[in-house]
């Protein structure tokens, strides 16, 4: 199954430093980033041995701070995950998975579309604040701009 890992009507940084709060806006329908295992998916298991290695690489660097239930260090973990799951991701997928995967994007429609979007703009531009020229003020998903940013990062 594939699923989108944050609501797009609740903006939560989707990139480091992440809000440190067990009450994140997570929702049945979108699962919490921090309990996707990547050894998990499917497609870990068609890697070849030296991207296997490369995340195990990560895991172990992050292994130790699991050690604390209490204390989640939610940037580094997350830093280091998005990394061992871009690797998946940019390996592909058999035939079969690549059409669920698109089935599931086309079921997700706008709001994957939009979230993904956002995430791509407050990743490259930062987040936005206050300043009336922030670029969530200046630019829309018609802009030039914000198409320019999708075809030079259509993942």
């Amino acid at each position: 199954d594939f699923i989108l890992t944050q609501p797009s009507s609740l903006p939560v940084e989707p990139i480091a430093p992440l809000t440190p709060s067990p009450y994140l806006p997570i929702s049945r329908r979108f699962v919490n980033f921090t309990y996707i295992r990547p050894e998990s998916i499917p497609e870990y298991a068609m890697l070849d041995a030296d991207l296997r290695r490369q995340i195990a690489e990560l895991h172990d660097q992050v292994e130790p701070l699991n050690g604390d239930a209490q204390l989640i260090d939610r940037d580094t973990m997350w830093r280091v995950k998005m990394r061992a799951l871009w690797i998946i991701f940019k390996s592909g997928r058999p035939k079969q998975r690549q059409d669920e995967f698109d089935a599931f994007r086309r079921e997700s429609g706008a709001d994957l579309e939009s979230y993904a979007t956002w995430c791509l703009c407050y990743d490259k531009w930062g987040e936005p604040d206050d300043a009336a020229d922030n670029w969530e003020r200046r630019f829309n998903r018609e802009s030039n701009e914000v198409a320019g940013l999708r075809e030079q990062f259509p993942d």
